[in-house]
């Protein structure tokens, strides 16, 4: 999808709308992406989840 200008030009206006509220990937956004083939890489984003978000949570309960 990010082959489409118009597709491509929301998400930048979203993207810089995001950057001027404070929000910065990884810091605050995680932004996932269909491959060429359209298709989203479900071991990427569960490598992810298992690295940059549940640490998060497991540091809260101790």
């Amino acid at each position: 999808m990010m082959n489409d200008p118009a597709y491509r030009e929301v998400n930048y206006r979203k993207l810089t709308d995001y950057f001027l509220n404070g929000i910065y990937p990884p810091h605050n956004l995680i932004i996932t992406m269909d491959g060429p083939d359209g298709k989203l890489d479900i071991t990427a984003v569960h490598q992810l989840i298992q690295n940059r978000i549940l640490p998060l949570f497991q540091k809260q309960v101790q």
